[in-house]
């Protein structure tokens, strides 16, 4: 049983392999094509297209996780996982200034991906993808961070944020969305290799 061994550890690198290189994929979420999720390979988090919750506060949002509610199996993602996202993409923080960085097709690639809306701006100078997140110290109860990625229209400039903006919880514009975040199940076919790695430690005990 020993022998069998490197082919059982072979098996399990395949199968791992997809998750070693991380990846962000566009997902389905309830109908064929809407490529309403982003898959982050790395964390094996869903994020929730942003344009879903537009114009909902966080409390709105809140009401609607539990069993049976509109985003059932989400919950509000946290400020460093947002931060963890955009370096999967190689995104900084510029601390809401805007600058010239090299960065601009990744952010309007990633801003793209997770949905936006239109710059507040009475120059309609860009595009944004506006999320809040889950709170903590040194916020207030009732306050919640906003994280932004923005791209101007010049196709050079970015500004993007990670604490500038906070808003209270029953705060909702046509501007603002909530980063909505869900684990991804381990594949089956995973599942199987680690109950067949149980059996064969199982027998292993067995023999000796």
């Amino acid at each position: 049983m020993i022998k069998n061994y490197p082919q059982v550890f072979v098996l399990f690198f395949f199968l791992l392999s997809g998750t070693v290189h991380a990846a962000l994929l566009d997902v389905d979420w309830q109908t064929s094509g809407d490529n309403l999720l982003l898959h982050d390979t790395s964390t094996n988090l869903q994020w929730l297209d942003l344009s879903v919750t537009l114009n909902q506060s966080y409390n709105e949002v809140t009401a609607q996780l539990g069993t049976g509610g509109a985003y059932d199996g989400f919950r509000f993602a946290t400020r460093d996982e947002v931060l963890h996202l955009w370096s999967e993409a190689n995104i900084t923080d510029t601390n809401f200034t805007w600058v010239e960085n090299g960065e601009w097709s990744i952010v309007k690639d990633l801003a793209d991906r997770l949905g936006t809306s239109v710059l507040f701006d009475p120059a309609g100078i860009g595009t944004h993808a506006l999320g809040m997140v889950e709170g903590g110290a040194p916020l207030a109860s009732n306050e919640r961070w906003v994280m932004e990625l923005s791209y101007h229209y010049d196709g050079v400039r970015v500004r993007t944020s990670s604490d500038y903006y906070i808003l209270g919880t029953d705060f909702a514009s046509e501007h603002y969305s909530s980063f909505l975040v869900r684990p991804v199940p381990l594949p089956a076919a995973l599942w199987l290799f680690i109950s067949g790695l149980i059996g064969l430690y199982s027998v292993k005990k067995v023999g000796k």
